[in-house]
This record gives structure tokens, C-alpha cells and sequence, in this order.
């Protein structure tokens, strides 16, 4: 999945759990629904940082996944 499908993927799984609920009135803004996937993408970045005192091999499996995690952002933020 790219980071921006990802991006896409985020902000929809938001958005739509709002819109589900009992009270079918009241529907996440766009922007709302952004901030909360924006917020998650920083607890997997923030998660990941932990793993950057392993060895190299693993370093660089992390830092791969930090960058992707950082274009999802970036994805979000352009949406």
C-alpha cells in the first residue's frame, strides 16, 4: 500500500466510524477526521523510535518503516 493510499485509508476509517454511530446527525468534519489520523500516525512513528538503539540491521528496517510512516502523514496533511 502506498503511503498516500494508507493516507486515504486513515482518514476514511475515521471519518466513517462518526458518521456510524448512534447519533447519525452528528458527522466528523474532513478536518477532524484528518487530525485523528494524524495523531495515530504520530503514535506508530513515536512507537518505532524505540527500536532505533538495535543493532543496524534492525536500525534500518525501522527507519524504513518511519519513513513510510512519515509520507503517510505528509499524505494526510495533502488531503
Amino acid at each position: 500500500m502506498t503511503p498516500k493510499e494508507k493516507a486515504q485509508e486513515l482518514v476514511e476509517v475515521f471519518w466513517i466510524e462518526v458518521e456510524d454511530n448512534e447519533y447519525p446527525t452528528r458527522k466528523m468534519s474532513l478536518n477532524q477526521a484528518k487530525q485523528c489520523a494524524l495523531i495515530t500516525v504520530d503514535e506508530v512513528m513515536h512507537s518505532l523510535e524505540i527500536y532505533f538503539t538495535e543493532p543496524i540491521p534492525e536500525a534500518f528496517t525501522v527507519m524504513s518503516l518511519r519513513n513510510h510512516w512519515q509520507e503517510v502523514k505528509q499524505e494526510i496533511i495533502n488531503l
